[in-house]
């Protein structure tokens, strides 16, 4: 009978473990993991990689530089510097050699080098620890080897030799908080002997991350006289002095001589006393209000952050962060407590709303400083409280002109423009009996969450402007089994993400796993990811040029950059897609397989190495087994032959069809794609073709 195709894609897919065998879309998959379910198809996870200030290994190059008139030869690990440019490199191999002799001081060839610094020119000198060894001739070229597979292998070797360079924060456990802040990277992690907290930003030097300097504070009442940042003070009984870097005000003013706050110093010198005089060129301005205190850090804890402008200059946004077991605080390059006067001053949540910081603290206490002062917590300046009832454990701004207040058990909004104590603050419930585990509440267009029944979110209902919550078994219905089988097993939910750039939800677990929840079709298609390594905070920011960036903090000491990088940090990656049975809209009638035909897309000149099986009749021991074949798909063309399937092909073009033969017989068919590599780009299977021949009837 003469074969006919039948096509399906693959957007819109994701893992269905729920809906009954013969209505699954041919789409969805039964199982697999390490694939991002997209709007155009399935793309292996991209993978993860070390960072710290030096950069992301992935962003590393090899050069090509020629060379002739060499004395010595230049060996693995070399420095080589050019006399006349300063510019230097590493010799990511020994200097190859192509012609000449060293002893016969005509030697030509070429070098490998990487971490390039400065520009080499053209016929200067080349020295190694202050030697001459060769002469340049032309300048270094990026990635210009001659073979493809000098070139994969010294790429990869040129990230390596970048990978071993990158360090763990110093201290101990887990990472407890990454957060960017002015276009740089921070993190957070308790000293080795776990008795303090410690704050680190990262640098580009061979430390990588960089201790910040708490400093200390000073407050003061009285003030009399404007204090300003880079003053030089001095105690008029002690002697003592400091230089301010910041003045924050809590309440008064100067021009009414009652001015309060607090003087974030350094540089400091002397001992300060109670109730002295602070003077600048010897003439007083305040009085200090108790003694120096230095900030600290305490060990333990999870931490949020915001970044937000509360004082309206176009430098002074700030970023604010809590632990759950210190002060909030404020960093704008010097840090400052924020003090509320509560007893047990830890909270554990922050959020913004009508331009006041609000504080979520144990025992349900939801606290909001006054407006437009993230200092002042008094009712006269505006502060104000409202008690939750339950435990808080998540905050989610900018919905509906509300913020989103969760707690284990309740759900609810606050609302108003006016958080004081005579305002219009109100808080309203939303549901009794749908709440979120703590770290698991992100904001992707609407806030999203995971409870015992899974993944849910908050959408608006068109009457009376209410809301509600997800029903059932929220957005993660299709996979419930899955997650039921982490509940029973203890598996908890530890950290979670967005990846706004993607539309994606990410939920990372306890046992080194994630599930991807993607929302750019409007409808939820989720899929596992398994790591080598355990998360244990992760957070989505925006860079000074507004670039997405996604990092995870690990139990390592490790930051990790999401999505960047072709692997597991320099691991093997391994990707399995197993695709449902599908009965070709005919699940009574035989059917004789041919070929499938995957659209795909790679990376043009790029391998993607990829695994592909079948069995039919939901995989009916009677059939004949078909064995799987690896294969190597290239955007550049060509053929594999092999014992089973004999022909696999790549088109020419990036977006191309890969072809595979067999043959088998059942009323439906299942593929599996899969593989493993590293230091391989990603690749899309967007769709695919059945050829087969109808059989009779299954009666």
């Amino acid at each position: 009978m003469t074969q006919q195709p039948i096509s399906f894609n693959m957007g819109g897919g994701g893992l269905d473990l729920i809906t009954p065998a013969i209505n699954r879309k041919p789409s969805s998959a039964i199982a697999g993991y390490n694939y991002e379910p997209r709007p155009e198809g399935y793309r292996r996870f991209q993978g993860f990689e070390r960072t710290d200030g030096q950069g992301n290994p992935s962003l590393s190059y090899y050069y090509i530089f020629n060379f002739d008139l060499g004395t010595v030869a230049v060996s693995e690990g070399d420095v080589v510097t050019g006399v006349t440019s300063g510019a230097t490199g590493i010799a990511l191999i020994d200097g190859v050699l192509e012609t000449g002799t060293y002893v016969g001081l005509d030697a030509t060839g070429y070098l490998v080098l990487w971490a390039l610094t400065g520009t080499f020119v053209d016929n200067e000198l080349l020295q190694v620890s202050a030697g001459n060894v060769a002469q340049s001739d032309g300048t270094p070229s990026a990635q210009a080897s001659n073979t493809d597979e000098d070139n994969a292998t010294w790429q990869l070797a040129a990230r390596e030799a970048h990978r071993a360079l990158i360090n763990t924060i110093t201290g101990s456990g887990d990472i407890r908080g990454i957060w960017h802040y002015g276009g740089s990277l921070y993190a957070f992690r308790d000293n080795i002997g776990a008795t303090a907290g410690g704050m680190w930003k990262a640098v580009d030097t061979a430390a990588g991350w960089e201790a910040v300097d708490l400093k200390a504070y000073l407050a003061f009442d009285a003030g009399t006289d404007i204090i300003v940042a880079t003053d030089a003070i001095t105690g008029l009984t002690s002697s003592a002095t400091g230089t301010v870097d910041r003045v924050i005000i809590t309440t008064g003013d100067w021009s009414t001589n009652d001015a309060e706050g607090y003087l974030v110093v350094s540089s400091v010198t002397g001992t300060w006393a109670d109730n002295e005089k602070v003077q600048v060129s010897a003439a007083s301005k305040a009085d200090i209000n108790g003694t120096l205190v230095t900030n600290s850090l305490p060990a333990g804890g999870r931490y949020e952050f915001k970044n937000h402008n509360f004082y309206g200059g176009s430098g002074t946004k700030m970023m604010y962060g809590v632990n759950g077991v210190g002060n909030a605080f404020e960093f704008d390059g010097s840090f400052m407590p924020v003090i509320t006067g509560m007893v047990d001053d830890t909270p554990k949540h922050l959020g913004l709303k009508a331009d006041a910081l609000v504080l979520a603290f144990s025992g349900g206490s939801l606290q909001f400083s006054g407006g437009g002062s993230p200092h002042a917590w008094t009712i006269i300046a505006g502060a104000g409280e409202i008690g939750m009832g339950d435990e808080i454990t998540g905050i989610c701004e900018e919905y509906a002109d509300g913020v989103a207040i969760m707690s284990r058990n309740r759900t609810a909004i606050l609302y108003g423009t006016d958080l004081s104590q005579t305002g219009d603050a109100t808080l309203k419930t939303i549901s009794y009996n749908a709440g979120a585990i703590e770290w698991t509440v992100q904001n992707l267009i609407k806030p999203m969450w995971y409870d015992n029944t899974g993944v849910r979110d908050l959408t608006a209902v068109q009457d009376y402007g209410n809301f509600k919550t997800g029903e059932g078994d929220g957005l993660t219905g299709r996979m419930k089994t899955l997650l039921d089988r982490k509940k029973t097993s203890g598996i908890l939910p530890v950290c979670s993400t967005i990846v706004k750039d993607q539309m994606q939800y990410w939920l990372f677990f306890s046992d080194k796993t994630a599930i991807i929840i993607s929302m750019a079709t409007g409808y939820p298609n989720i899929f596992p990811i398994i790591l080598p390594v355990q998360p244990k905070c992760a957070y989505s920011v925006e860079d000074a040029n507004g670039d997405e960036l996604v990092y995870f903090g690990s139990d390592d000491g490790y930051v990790y950059s999401l999505n960047t990088g072709n692997d597991m940090d320099g691991a093997t990656m391994e990707y399995l897609l197993r695709l449902s049975f599908w009965n070709l809209k005919s699940p009574m009638l035989n059917k004789r397989f041919h070929k499938l035909e995957l659209e795909m897309i790679t990376a043009s000149g790029t391998g993607t190495s990829l695994n592909v099986s079948a069995d039919f009749s939901y995989g009916n021991p009677d059939n004949p087994e078909v064995y799987s074949e690896d294969f190597t798909v290239t955007g550049g063309g060509g053929y594999w032959d092999s014992a089973l399937w004999n022909e696999f092909y790549w088109s020419q073009s990036v977006q191309g069809k890969a072809e595979v033969y067999f043959d088998g017989e059942g009323n439906n068919i299942g593929t599996a794609l899969g593989g493993e590599a590293i230091n391989e780009e990603p690749h899309t299977i967007t769709g695919g073709t059945y050829l087969f021949s109808p059989r009779r009837l299954r009666r």
